[in-house]
């Protein structure tokens, strides 16, 4: 809202001029300008608007909704571990949510010791060193 404000003090003291910016081929650049930072303002006082209709408390909410679903997808695995004859299908799914769940925690996860510039294809964990011979 402040760089808008700015860009329409800056129009005001330039529109003054209007012909001699019209004779210098610069009011099509001012009207451009100023027909952009109105659509700015516009969608600024749209996100204001919707933000107004958001409810307190809705993400917190979610969070226990989500950490009951989490809590019933560890007892399933837990009694499937334990109850299924085939140990090696058991290992396997035991293996694939924690991988899942290893993959959530790193790229889903918000960190902020971590930059948001990596992908999760592997290349942004640093390689061994290999010892010079």
């Amino acid at each position: 809202m402040k760089e808008s404000g700015l860009i329409d003090n800056m129009l005001q003291d330039l529109l003054q001029y209007e012909r001699q910016l019209n004779r210098l081929g610069l009011l099509i650049v001012a009207n451009q300008l100023k027909a952009k930072n109105d659509e700015v303002r516009q969608l600024i006082a749209q996100r204001n608007e919707e933000r107004m209709e958001q409810v307190l408390g809705e993400l917190k909410a979610a969070r226990a909704v989500s950490d009951v679903a989490y809590a019933a997808v560890v007892m399933f695995t837990n009694a499937y571990a334990l109850l299924n004859p085939d140990r090696e299908e058991a290992v396997v799914l035991v293996k694939r949510m924690q991988e899942d769940l290893e993959y959530f925690r790193r790229y889903a996860m918000p960190d902020p010791n971590r930059s948001r510039d990596t992908k999760p294809d592997g290349d942004d964990e640093p390689q061994p060193a290999t010892p010079a011979e």
